[in-house]
């Protein structure tokens, strides 16, 4: 009933707030807003890049892993900036999923910054 459902809810609420402290700890990441319930904004923020490669390349990121069929992440603007968005909604989902992909955004954000330097 309602208890199960507001306990599913809370789990994507306490997910969301672990998710932002993997993304505080790594300094390849860069949060842009407070957690807002279940949402978690950041952006990939290598400090080798400028804004502009920095926006082209949270984009990229984004698009590819939708076309790899790996993940659907949220795109946004904070501030003027490129910014990718993780809306927590399935209470199924575990920390190490969400750290797992975090993993493959950083490394294909590089892939993709390495590619454009060459």
């Amino acid at each position: 009933g309602r208890q199960r459902f507001a306990a599913l809810i809370e789990r994507t609420v306490d997910l969301a707030a672990a998710v932002a402290a993997c993304v505080d700890a790594d300094p390849f990441f860069e949060r842009v807003a407070p957690v807002a319930i279940n949402s978690v904004v950041f952006r990939c923020a290598d400090h080798a890049w400028d804004d502009t490669q920095a926006d082209r390349i949270n984009a990229q990121v984004r698009e590819q892993l939708l076309l790899q069929g790996s993940a659907v992440i949220g795109r946004t603007r904070v501030h003027g900036r490129t910014c990718l968005k993780f809306t927590l909604l399935n209470p199924g989902a575990e920390l190490v999923h969400v750290q797992v992909l975090l993993l493959d955004l950083k490394s294909l954000a590089r892939q993709l910054a390495a590619r454009a330097a060459a």
